[in-house]
């Protein structure tokens, strides 16, 4: 008789192993999620996507904020062009950084309120979850606010039970912090406010310097953020509102979308036994206190955002909830902590392993084959390094000197001014009011080129262009397309504002 060496005995053994060392796994699982996901649009992309062009622009300016958000990513992406000298594959590392720091935080929640086997499962239950998937290759201010909703919630039950100073000053910088990776913190904040004043642990600490102490760390960091929208009178605030006004979805189709992007939650949960029928309840239930805590803190800002929207009449987009869902792992396994085994752990850490197979080949395909298909490139396929290499060219020839700033829509101008070496200033749709950095003595010192995407060679400038060229040659650039040789070029159109 043959000894058994067959495939699956031998996957089982290696997760049994895996899982019997749930510390060491949680690392290689958050580990692996940086890899392929960093991989996957690395080896794919010819350009970044929009949020990450846009932040490397902001980034490069080294501003409080923007018309739209705080500039954290930006910060962070700037910081990363110039310790690796360049530009793509670091932003989708940081981005998967971010994430595997998020999913590291919900398995040390994990630990503090029932075990490290459960605390891996509700870690592992996060790979389900589809803004822990194909939304992270693009790094923008939905995953910059991940860790810090997750760090913030360890941070809350850590105290409960270590009632130290240190950990509230580091609650105060986590807070801080979140608010400059996006405002809409501002929803975890609240509802942490409230669990503080509703929780008797907590509230007890109340009476001690620590809470007060990482208050005061909170007041100071976020003084220049605050000192930032005065200046700027509000600006995000206001294009948050603009944004929301007329689009997205109403407050259920928000909540919804939410249920949706859990479907893989779910269904990795029933394929582990943790959730239908036939299966054992031996395990140990969660305590009653943990199962309020995840409950308050995943439900509360869910639905306080589509209670706000709903009075005011405003649209939601979906993404908005990225955060929102990172304790819905931990959340299911406290609910079902009774169902919970080592076999079910086991299954959990298997259908990861196929997911993180999967899901970044079936995107890396995507990328490279649907457009062929359809004949609609999308804009990971348009020929960036070409584009910024030609109209730097271009103005170099035509004026001797470096170019400093680009105008245009973000999209184009970003891909322009985008590169590893000294970057110009992108002036966005040709306003000076959303672009601070560039005042009209510097533009008429530095000059600008011009950038427009056109359909056919004849088409003019965009309304918001045309007043600055006037009495201005222009001109047309034609790519080829990376993936596509035999389509037609793309076609981008120019003209050079010389330096004065």
């Amino acid at each position: 008789m043959l000894p058994r060496t067959d495939l699956s005995f031998s996957a089982s053994t290696l997760l049994s192993r895996l899982t019997a060392r749930p510390a060491m796994a949680a690392l290689l699982f958050a580990g692996l999620q940086a890899l392929v996901w960093t991989l996957a649009p690395a080896l794919t992309h010819h350009a970044p996507p929009l949020d990450v062009t846009e932040s490397y622009l902001w980034g490069h300016e080294w501003v409080v904020g923007t018309f739209k958000h705080p500039n954290m990513p930006g910060w962070v992406l700037e910081l990363s062009r110039e310790l690796t000298g360049a530009t793509g594959w670091p932003a989708y590392l940081a981005s998967q950084l971010f994430v595997a720091t998020t999913l590291l935080f919900v398995f040390l929640l994990g630990r503090e309120m029932m075990d490290l086997p459960r605390a891996l499962a509700g870690m592992l239950l996060l790979f389900g979850v589809f803004y822990f998937a194909w939304p992270t290759i693009e790094f923008n201010h939905n995953v910059a606010q991940m860790p810090f909703w997750a760090g913030i919630t360890w941070m809350l039950w850590r105290l409960r039970s270590r009632p130290e100073a240190v950990w509230w000053a580091l609650l105060g910088f986590l807070a801080a912090d979140s608010l400059y990776a996006k405002l809409s913190s501002g929803l975890l904040l609240f509802v942490a406010g409230l669990w503080i004043l509703y929780d008797r642990p907590l509230r007890k600490q109340l009476a001690a310097p620590g809470p007060w102490i990482g208050f005061g760390i909170f007041l100071v960091l976020t003084g220049p953020l605050l000192i930032w929208l005065i200046r700027s009178h509000f600006a995000p605030l206001l294009y948050a509102a603009e944004r929301s006004a007329g689009t997205g979805g109403g407050p259920l189709e928000f909540l919804g979308a939410q249920l949706l992007a859990c479907l893989g939650l779910i269904v990795l949960a029933a394929a582990a036994g943790l959730i239908g029928q036939g299966h054992e309840t031996a395990g140990v239930p969660a305590p009653r206190d943990a199962i309020m805590f995840l409950s308050a803190l995943t439900l509360a800002p869910l639905l306080l955002t589509a209670l706000v929207a709903g009075l005011a009449g405003a649209g939601l987009k979906s993404m908005w909830g990225s955060p929102m869902l990172g304790l819905s792992g931990l959340l299911t396994v406290a609910l079902t902590s009774q169902r919970f085994s080592q076999r079910v752990l086991e299954r959990l850490a298997a259908g990861v392993l196929i997911l993180l197979t999967v899901l970044p080949l079936g995107y890396g395909l995507d990328t490279l084959l649907e457009s062929r298909l359809s004949g609609k490139p999308k804009r990971q396929n348009w020929p960036q390094a070409a584009i910024a290499t030609r109209f730097d060219q271009l103005w170099r020839e035509q004026t001797g000197k470096p170019l400093r700033i680009v105008t245009g829509e973000r999209w184009v101008a970003g891909l322009v001014a985008l590169k590893a070496g000294p970057m110009p200033s992108i002036l966005t749709d040709g306003d000076l009011s959303i672009s601070p950095w560039i005042t009209q003595e510097r533009l008429a010192r530095q000059g600008t080129l011009v950038v427009w995407e056109m359909i056919k060679p004849d088409d003019p400038p965009p309304g918001g262009l045309y007043v600055m060229l006037y009495g201005l040659a222009t001109g047309v650039e034609r790519f080829r397309w990376p993936l596509f040789p035999g389509a037609p070029p793309l076609l981008i159109g120019y003209a050079i504002v010389p330096p004065g």
